[in-house]
């Protein structure tokens, strides 16, 4: 450890590290629980301070903690960075001290450790306003402002996630398109504020009926959907049962007589594509709607040529 750290050519690959590091980290935060960034912090903030150690007090290393205050901040919020910042402040105190280096006055060293502990926190307060600012940007580019569920974009981009991932293990995947029958009317009648609560008591109990890893949106007006991971039709049958039990005990659905039109499809091949999905879910439940609204129907795509979708109509419970 002395070694690497000893001479201009080790700082600058320090510093490498150091940046290296936090791009890698902050691209990938999504996949960085709190526990391993704090772990992490640690561990950087500890070869830092022994860093400054061996350097001694003629190279300043005061830039290198921010590393870790940022890493903890970002990941663990402005709690933990403000901990950290005192931590990292700490660090340079000790590794000052035990260098050695004599000051003309005693209380240098404390007002040096008081201005750098005020510019660590400093930047973790800001880091925490700028990292809270974007999450929040991220959950309105990724969620329906109206009813918080995902938006179209979002269950587009996990239709193909799901898509490909179901292809490579050779397992089940299913698709759900839910729309909302006479919605235009009901709005006309009722007002949109009414259509509005309806939307969003059918969104949270889309939440409420689907599993953890499957995907609930609001694809556009009155139209939703589900992406059913690992269901076959069988599985997506008991899901798609239990929504439609849950959607029309609503007190919004019933007082207001809302139905639904619901196309359900599975792939039954490797070969297929996201889009070939959703143009049979959509064409599925439009057959539903010409056959008279509020059932559902289900189908397998198969192939770009071949589909299956003439079976198995399911009539919706609790029809007005």
């Amino acid at each position: 450890m002395t070694t690497l750290l000893h001479g201009p050519d080790s700082l600058v690959r320090l510093q490498k590290v150091d940046m290296n590091l936090s791009n890698l980290l902050f691209r990938e935060g999504s996949r960085l629980s709190r526990a391993i960034a704090l772990a992490i912090a640690a561990i950087g903030l500890a070869i830092i301070g022994s860093a400054n150690y061996w350097t001694g007090y003629d190279i300043s290393l005061s830039l290198f903690y921010i590393g870790p205050i940022a890493l903890a901040t970002w990941y663990a919020g402005r709690q933990a960075g403000c901990a950290f910042a005192v931590l990292a402040c700490m660090t340079w105190y000790a590794a000052d001290a035990a260098s050695g280096h004599q000051y003309s006055y005693a209380l240098i060293p404390m007002w040096n450790a008081v201005v750098r502990l005020g510019c660590f926190l400093i930047i973790a307060i800001l880091l925490d306003a700028v990292g809270s600012g974007a999450r929040a940007l991220n959950r309105q580019a990724r969620t329906d402002p109206l009813t918080g569920v995902l938006n179209r974009r979002e269950f587009d981009a996990n239709l193909d996630r799901d898509l490909i991932r179901a292809q490579r293990k050779n397992s089940p995947l299913t698709l759900v398109y839910i729309d909302l029958d006479n919605f235009k009317e009901l709005n006309d009648r009722y007002g949109h504020p009414i259509g509005d609560d309806v939307l969003r008591a059918i969104s949270r109990a889309l939440g409420r009926q689907i599993r953890s890893y499957d995907t609930a949106a609001r694809l556009g007006g009155d139209e939703f959907g589900l992406i059913l991971p690992d269901a076959d039709e069988p599985i997506a049958k008991a899901i798609v049962s239990r929504v439609i039990d849950d959607l029309y005990v609503l007190p919004q659905v019933k007082t207001y007589g809302v139905t639904c039109s619901i196309g359900v499809v599975s792939a039954a091949s490797s070969s297929i594509s996201s889009e070939e999905l959703i143009e049979t879910a959509d064409r599925l439940m439009y057959e539903v709607k010409r056959a008279g609204r509020g059932q559902v129907k289900f189908g397998q795509c198969r192939s770009p040529s071949r589909s299956s979708t003439g079976a198995l109509p399911m009539k919706a419970r609790g029809r007005a």
